[in-house]
């Protein structure tokens, strides 16, 4: 089986291979284009002052939420036409809810009519493989620091992201337990602490960090799936292994081929 994976598209069609047997889209279908907004206000926030990225956009706040959700309809419309089995998951840029006093889509309003497998928080099944997929998240799901967790402990976070961390790992840990078939794990982020998830761009308030999901790795260290797909960390296709498991970094508005 040849499986086109598809990276952070961040607003860019992808040309899906007329050679992939199915596709696999680690999520950031949406663009980027509120980025410099949200790294001013995560500077801030460093700063222990209480201020969001739209505080900062201010006026244009608004239209780069809804340009942003544009080019994302785009991309999953175009992968939805690709004739062949898609399976998704949201990256951190998808608008999964609604919220704040911006009306828009969500990411699942957009995808509902189209030809593509969600399997975000669920099990689906890839031939002689199946799918599990985790989606949404951007970074450690829990402080891995001494100064994250004093900063979550300042916020009245820490706590409420042990919880869910537990939570989550409960329900994905189930699915990996149902699983009769060898598991491909579908992450939008790469696994903690690993050569994959140093951030690499200069111009990012946490250059030079790990920021991988922990909650990726310790489900890869208990269950090995025979692949992890995953992405969120642009750059170049890379990949590793982690506890003897190849993991690929899907890389930035790239697309490539698996072959299992």
């Amino acid at each position: 089986m040849k499986i086109a994976l598809v990276g952070d598209c961040h607003g860019k069609l992808p040309r899906i291979p007329k050679a992939a047997d199915a596709v696999l889209c680690v999520g950031d279908v949406c663009s980027s284009r509120l980025r410099k907004y949200i790294f001013k206000a995560m500077q801030l926030q460093s700063k222990g002052i209480p201020v969001s990225w739209m505080d900062v956009a201010g006026k244009q706040a608004r239209s780069l939420v809804h340009e942003s959700i544009r080019d994302g309809e785009r991309v999953l419309r175009s992968l939805s036409a690709c004739r062949k089995p898609v399976f998704i998951i949201p990256g951190n840029w998808d608008w999964t809810h609604k919220g704040g006093s911006i009306a828009h889509k969500t990411y699942r309003e957009i995808i509902r009519s189209l030809k593509i497998r969600d399997v975000h928080m669920k099990k689906r099944d890839l031939g002689s493989f199946c799918v599990i997929g985790y989606g949404d998240h951007s970074g450690p799901e829990i402080p891995t620091s001494k100064k994250g967790i004093e900063l979550a402990k300042v916020y009245g976070e820490y706590e409420n992201l042990r919880r869910k961390y537990k939570k989550a790992r409960i329900r994905l840990s189930k699915l990996f337990r149902d699983a009769r078939k060898p598991v491909i794990f579908l992450s939008h982020n790469v696994p903690f602490n690993t050569s994959l998830d140093i951030i690499s761009y200069k111009k990012s308030p946490r250059y030079g960090q790990h920021c991988g999901s922990v909650l990726a790795r310790d489900l890869i260290k208990e269950f090995r799936p025979v692949a992890v797909v995953a992405g969120h960390m642009h750059g170049p296709v890379q990949s590793n292994r982690l506890f003897g498991v190849p993991v690929i970094n899907t890389g930035y508005r790239k697309v490539s081929l698996l072959s299992l």
